[in-house]
């Protein structure tokens, strides 16, 4: 798999991978696949999905919240936004910890959940998904993987498998 590889695992290095389309094809999907694979050789992990639309529900600071609830700190309550960045920083810095955010739509969103490599302890892996490449070029992520679309047969079989709870069906062309 092209971006497990770029996960590039066995390195001690902190690495933002960037998962780019437009929507509907399956972003969330395979980072939650990746995730799946690769959580237990991380300290720490969560995944926090539709970030774009939990922000305009409310706000950054709960986002902030459930990152630093990884470290079992329930109690902990964040100010405000740049409180919850140093936050962040200081709990996370030396731990490997495995973060995925889904739906980043703005950058200000990704330094304020992910800022900077420092952030993190050595092996830690952000997976960001996002419909904006630009986000994830402003933020110098190491990789962005495209997601491609299917083609014909595999998308039907996708969709037959989903729609008519089906493995296999004919094509009539």
């Amino acid at each position: 798999m092209e971006l497990k590889s770029s996960l590039a695992l066995g390195s001690y290095d902190v690495r933002f991978i960037g998962i780019w389309a437009m929507g509907g094809m399956g972003k969330t999907t395979l980072a939650r696949v990746v995730y799946n694979m690769i959580s237990k050789k991380f300290e720490d992990c969560v995944f926090i999905e539709d970030v774009r639309e939990k922000i305009e529900k409310n706000g950054i600071v709960p986002l902030q919240e459930k990152i630093i609830e990884v470290l079992k700190e329930k109690d902990m309550k964040i100010q405000e936004k740049y409180d919850g960045v140093l936050k962040i920083y200081n709990r996370l810095c030396k731990k490997k910890i495995l973060l995925v955010l889904d739906d980043i739509d703005k950058l200000i969103h990704l330094e304020m959940l992910a800022g900077k490599r420092d952030w993190f302890g050595f092996g830690s892996r952000i997976i960001i998904t996002t419909r904006d490449k630009h986000v994830l070029e402003a933020h110098g992520v190491d990789e962005i993987y495209e997601v491609k679309g299917l083609y014909r047969e595999d998308s039907l079989q996708l969709f037959s498998s989903k729609a008519f709870k089906e493995k296999h069906v004919q094509m009539i062309i």
